[in-house]
């Protein structure tokens, strides 16, 4: 009797072990990394290594992943290959799996990582989610209540022609929905009739993510009535209202193309039925150059696009400045880099080279940052207590009026992500050695750094931002730099204009009524300053060209790049005047100062 009691204790005991390690249970992927309105065909050159996959974010980001790993030592395996095809800010992130979190589904097939999948075929099944394993991809549809909804659903999947279709329990942390960004676009499907009886629906077409929209020129057509009048508001041609109320799904009636692919400049296509001020006053200036023969409506069409091209090959001001900003790239020397910037730089590129110099500096952010990469090991929690608060102590020590909204003398415990960036950012913020806060900390954790940086103050960001690529932009920056009138110092004007600008590229918000307003009093008034200095002498006119012409096609593609990230039209107008203000604030701030 006792042997059998001592045999049910072990079994016992065994159970609970086995449920415990259940509940526990860990599983690896790779961020990849954060990107805009980027779709499946840009991770080409990955897309044999593993199954790619991506999160929705607001304003069109997508958080992109690639595979399910048992084991971290495989996902570090398979990390470095992933950082020699060209992603080194790839990271491997954990998930921990709880059986709690099962629910029914059907498996209808299981296909290869390698093999190209027929979406089509298997969109008639239902919403559609993959389970990776190894190198697995099990295409699953449901989730249902219980086992007899699913066996109901079962019957009439199998009748649909997927015989090999059975039910099974998933965890839901390991279910990953088939979208837009998977299938390489929308795809339709044949009308089906839903398993339910009680409530039919006969879909015409995949649901698409309300949060996704069609490319604008696919959703609305110029009207033969738009108005003339602008106002301070950029007018669009109308289209109707493709989002449905909150957890609606779209049908829609048509298969639509996927976004335009991004360019390597990260530069929007310009949309030619949006009615705006911007391309009026760049239609103006081609007028008047002779290259532009069609009305001044505002409409950026294949007409204005031919006009600005020639305008500026034709105009010597324009190419006296393009070769001028080549040469600026090609010979300007920069500054020899802080080593602990150089460090906190290159953490995701180098990390066992960087943790190394972060270890052996001085320096206090230094071990806010050590502390971050710890936390995200997930590997000693103690550690990343220690490392934060002393971290807290040395950079606030005798800085009793800081303004930032913690106590620096308290003892904090880390448990989440955005709790070590808001500290980050604070320890920016009393920097003495105005360490830049590194783009890659940006492109990780879009949100969680957009709600820090607006707590903190009196930081500098690296220049993140692609606006530097566009040939436009370099050249408004060289032809504003040779007005400059050096009325002031600029090195704190420039690194404020090149912060704010870095926020505008990565994670920009909607600006508020009040600062729309004054964003576009601010336009007005430079350019009443610079019209003005214009008409004094023919020289300066001459360069006013060249600044009209980059000034305006520059605003022309930013807007483009804000709606692209589904700001609405005046909210782009927005936005784009607040990075051109970054440009030229610095330089011909003079040209603005009344009185």
């Amino acid at each position: 009797m006792q042997q059998l009691q001592k045999l049910f204790l072990m079994l016992l005991l065994i159970s609970i072990t086995t449920s415990s390690f259940a509940q526990n249970e860990n599983r690896f992927t790779i961020h990849v990394g954060a990107f805009v309105n980027s779709n499946i065909q840009d991770f080409a050159n990955i897309r044999n290594i593993g199954y790619i996959y991506a999160d929705k974010m607001p304003n069109n980001l997508l958080q992109i992943y690639l595979g399910e790993f048992q084991s971290e030592s495989a996902a570090n395996q398979t990390l470095l290959t992933i950082h020699a095809k060209g992603y080194p800010d790839a990271y491997v992130t954990r998930r921990t799996l709880s059986d709690q979190q099962e629910e029914h589904f059907i498996q209808i097939e299981t296909k290869l990582v390698q093999d190209d999948i027929n979406w089509q075929e298997y969109i008639k099944a239902g919403p559609l989610y993959a389970v990776l394993h190894n190198n697995a991809v099990k295409l699953v549809t449901g989730p249902f209540m219980h086992t007899q909804e699913a066996e109901q659903r079962l019957v009439a999947l199998r009748n649909m022609g997927f015989k090999d279709a059975f039910v099974k329990k998933v965890n839901k942390m390991r279910l990953h929905r088939v979208g837009n960004f998977e299938t390489g676009g929308p795809i339709t499907a044949p009308s089906v009739v839903a398993f339910n009886e009680a409530k039919v629906i006969i879909p015409t077409a995949i649901p698409v993510n309300k949060d996704v929209p069609t490319s604008y020129e696919e959703r609305s057509n110029v009207p033969s009535d738009i108005p003339t009048s602008y106002g301070d508001d950029v007018l669009t041609a109308k289209s109707p209202n493709v989002s449905p109320p909150m957890g609606e799904p779209v049908m829609i009636e048509k298969p639509l193309e996927s976004f335009r692919p991004a360019s390597k400049l990260g530069m929007p296509t310009i949309r030619k039925n949006v009615k705006r001020k911007s391309a009026l006053e760049l239609q103006k200036i081609l007028k008047v150059k002779g290259t532009y023969k069609g009305s001044i409506d505002g409409l950026y069409g294949n007409g204005t696009s031919a006009a600005y091209l020639q305008a500026k090959n034709d105009s010597k001001p324009y190419q006296k400045y393009f070769l001028l900003s080549k040469m600026a790239n090609e010979f300007t020397e920069k500054a020899p880099a802080n080593i602990t910037q150089h460090y906190i730089s290159n953490l995701p590129n180098n990390p066992e080279a960087a943790i190394q110099g972060l270890t052996g500096s001085k320096v206090p952010i230094a071990k806010a940052y050590r502390a971050y990469k710890i936390f995200m090991a997930e590997s000693n929690r103690q550690k990343v207590n220690s490392l934060m608060n002393r971290a807290i102590q040395e950079s606030f020590a005798g800085k009793t009026n800081h303004g930032l909204p913690f106590d620096p003398e308290a003892t904090y415990s880390y448990e989440n992500v955005s709790q070590v960036i808001q500290h980050i950012a604070f320890i920016h913020s009393v920097d003495k050695e105005k360490i830049k806060v590194p783009c890659w900390l940006f492109e990780r954790h879009p949100i969680e750094t957009s709600r820090a940086f607006d707590k903190a103050k009196n930081y500098d960001i690296e220049l993140c931002d692609k606006f530097d690529n566009w040939e436009e932009i370099k050249v408004l920056k060289t032809v504003a730099m040779d007005m400059d009138k050096g009325l002031k110092s600029k090195e704190s004007l420039i690194n404020a204009s090149n912060a704010k600008r870095a926020k505008l590229f990565l994670s920009p918000s909607k600006l508020s009524d009040d600062e729309r307003r004054w964003m576009l009093q601010w336009d007005a008034v430079f350019w009443e300053g610079i019209n003005e200095w214009s008409a004094k002498d023919p020289v300066h006119s001459k360069m006013v060209e060249a600044l009209k012409l980059s000034y305006f096609q520059s605003q022309v593609l930013l807007e483009d790049f804000f709606m692209d990230k589904d700001f609405k039209a005046t909210e782009a107008k927005a936005l784009s005047l607040s990075v051109l203000q970054t440009i030229v604030q610095p330089y011909l701030d003079g040209y603005i100062l009344k009185g």
